[in-house]
């Protein structure tokens, strides 16, 4: 077995010593400037270089820091052990600077105000390390050379906020920033602006302009062309420039050019250079990210509304869906009815057999088409109970597995001690068999991998609102069952529809599967997350509310032998109403019919005493059927009643049995037997 910790120290090593001699190129630059002592200059890059190397490859680097601040202050003259001290309050510095950072969770991206006006506060704050080690080590040294020690320690603290505060952003937005280096590079008026302000910050910097208030003037015409870089470039851009104006001028100071190196004071020019290269910093870093927060708004604000149309646009189809599973679920009733009429009443002729299993095959898949719809709908009929989800998942991982090809590793895993989830287990079911196909069809004939997960997880608003549904829903514990292939993953288009009724890429299926998925997911007050990209494969996690509940068994149900008596059927689709009614007379009930609610009602009020159960469908014209079941109820109430629907369960039932359309002569006399049991 090869060990991977040699490799690492290595690379950890080799980033270390890369630090050390970045640190060194960086602090021999920076001593170009210094004045009071060769160990301090009002413009200390290495400060910057040392925090963020520690920000964005942890803190196991400070020994670089450390190695190169103690070769550089050795490289200068200084006593050993002054040299170790220092070196010391440089590191330290950098560890705090770091550490204040990660706290404070700011990110290297700059692309928020607050972490730009975090980092200049961890600037200024970590740099008091530095610069009171440094004095107090320089004046225990007596190598102060006249200079009081808080002259000192003031142009040693504004040293390392200037390194800080130009260098560090720049190593951050190269790290991390945005936009990309190829799209900025790829538009023109980048270039244009770039050259103009290295045009204009060299030619004020570069001693050719008379010792007069127009050079200082022209020193700030890089302002106007920075805000415009934030506005035009981000973070990225933004910053890059100002570091480039801040070295410029930093360069042409050491030069004595320029409009700070004519000030009388030396002091008084190198702390109108900091002001200036500071405040360029700064300004620019804290525009762009203003302008990245609103930009980062306004797409927030745009994916929200098109999430918005996506869901009205799911729920349109959800209504228009239900509605035509609605329809066909009667005609198909009419045509399981006569089937088992023919069977039932019809003459023995074995001829007739064939044709009429073929029919009632062809029915039967076509309501099974409907289910689906009614499902995308959530208009499916549901059972639901507090049970294990991942016991479920288990179990119809081992049902679809011969669904599922051998050259495709099929790998489940569920977390332990997981909560309870109150769902349908049929329904769940179904989509985590949806779920495994689809990720079968997508791998297709090669070798994959599926792997399906059941974990548990909070999820905040955030999190939700990046999920299909997910807008409004609750916050807090939800039961993942995350399904993951290595397929051939989709495009941006195909995962803005993959959710839609009938609409498929493989050539083969209804295109039904996903879009029940979707509904049983509403049903639930759950929500759909989905992500893909081509030939990096899909996921999809389907999110339901975890329970409190102990676990429920299913309920057994109860019937009574019912073959005869008077019932009152009422439905307004006469080829229904006709298939029921001769349906029960061949089995021996005798029975009034009527077309509405308000006919029912009138019927059951003219004959109570004879009639001892209803047949009720919910869509109907005066009067549905819950409003009559409500003024049934009123006059009798322990009437067995069946309510029967095309579209999915009503809310309002009571006691009253459901049966949905279509149903053949045996799910009939088993609602019956159950309402009368």
């Amino acid at each position: 077995m090869v060990s991977t910790r040699q490799p690492t120290r290595l690379r950890t090593a080799g980033a270390t010593l890369g630090v050390a001699l970045a640190y060194v190129a960086l602090g021999r630059l920076g001593l170009e400037l210094a004045h009071v002592q060769t160990n301090a200059t009002l413009v200390w890059p290495p400060t910057g270089l040392s925090i963020a190397a520690l920000v964005l490859f942890g803190p196991r680097l400070w020994p670089g820091v450390a190695l190169g601040a103690l070769i550089v202050n050795l490289s200068v003259g200084t006593p050993p052990w002054v040299a170790v001290l220092i070196a010391g309050g440089n590191t330290l510095e950098a560890v705090i600077g770091a550490w204040l950072l990660r706290l404070a969770g700011f990110r290297p991206e700059l692309d928020r105000l607050r972490d730009v006006l975090v980092f200049a506060a961890t600037g200024i704050a970590a740099s008091v390390v530095s610069a009171s080690v440094a004095t107090l080590t320089l004046s225990a040294a007596g190598r102060l050379d006249g200079a009081p020690p808080e002259v000192l320690w003031l142009e040693w603290w504004l040293g390392d906020v200037g390194g800080a505060a130009v260098v560090a952003p720049l190593l951050f937005v190269w790290a991390r920033g945005a936009p990309s280096w190829r799209a900025l590079a790829r538009r023109g008026d980048v270039w244009m602006m770039a050259a103009l302000i290295v045009l204009t910050a060299t030619f004020t910097f570069s001693g050719l302009l008379p010792e007069s208030w127009l050079e200082r003037l022209l020193g700030y015409a890089a302002f106007p062309l920075l805000i415009y870089a934030g506005l035009r470039t981000g973070p990225r851009g933004a910053v890059t420039a100002a570091a480039a104006v801040g070295a410029i001028a930093v360069v042409g100071t050491a030069l004595a050019r320029g409009p700070f190196s004519a000030v009388g004071d030396p002091h008084h020019g190198l702390l109108l250079l900091w002001a200036y290269v500071t405040s360029l910093g700064l300004a620019a870093a804290i525009l762009a990210a203003a302008v990245a927060e609103r930009d980062a708004a306004e797409r927030a604000r745009v994916a929200a509304h098109a999430q918005a149309e996506r869901a009205s646009s799911l729920e349109a189809l959800g209504v228009l869906a239900g509605g035509v599973a609605h329809d066909f679920n009667n005609l198909l009733t009419v045509i399981q009815g006569n089937t088992d009429l023919a069977r039932m009443v019809g003459p023995d002729d074995h001829t007739l057999e064939q044709p009429l299993e073929q029919i009632e095959t062809a029915s039967t898949r076509a309501a099974a088409l409907c289910q689906q719809l009614l499902d995308y709908a959530g208009g499916s009929r549901r059972q639901p109970r507090a049970l294990s989800l991942g016991a479920l998942v288990e179990d119809t991982a081992r049902l679809v597995r011969g669904s599922v090809p051998r050259t495709i590793a099929l790998k489940v895993s569920v977390e332990p001690a997981l909560p309870l989830a109150r769902v349908d287990e049929a329904q769940v079911q179904q989509v985590a068999m949806n779920l495994v196909l689809n990720a079968r069809d997508a791998i297709g004939e090669r070798e994959g991998r599926i792997e399906i997960h059941v974990r548990a997880l909070e999820a905040d608003a955030k999190l939700l609102e990046g999920c299909v549904l997910g807008s409004g829903r609750r916050p807090g514990t939800y039961l993942a069952i995350e399904v993951r292939d290595d397929g051939a993953g989709m495009d941006p288009e195909t995962l803005a529809r993959v959710f839609d009724p009938f609409f498929t890429t493989k050539g083969l299926g209804r295109g039904l599967g996903l879009a029940s998925t979707l509904g049983i997911a509403r049903a639930h007050q759950g929500a759909v997350r989905v992500e893909s990209a081509p030939d990096r494969g899909t996921t999809f996690a389907v999110l339901l509310p975890a329970s409190d509940a102990s676990e429920e068994e299913a309920p057994l149900a109860r019937t009574a032998d019912v073959s005869h008596g008077t019932i009152l059927v009422a439905d307004d689709q006469p080829a229904v109403l006709d298939v029921i009614v001769r349906t029960l007379e061949a089995a021996g009930w005798r029975v009034f019919s009527a077309s509405d609610g308000r006919e029912a009602v009138d019927v059951f009020e003219a004959h109570q005493g004879d009639i001892d159960a209803v047949f009720l469908d919910v869509d109907m014209p005066r009067l549905d059927g819950v409003g009559a079941l409500k003024r049934l109820r009123a006059l009798a109430p322990d009437l067995p009643i069946v309510i029967a629907s095309g579209k999915g369960v009503p809310a309002g039932l009571g006691t009253a049995q459901f049966l949905s359309k279509p149903f053949d002569h045996r799910r009939l006399h088993e609602a019956l037997a159950k309402a009368c049991a």
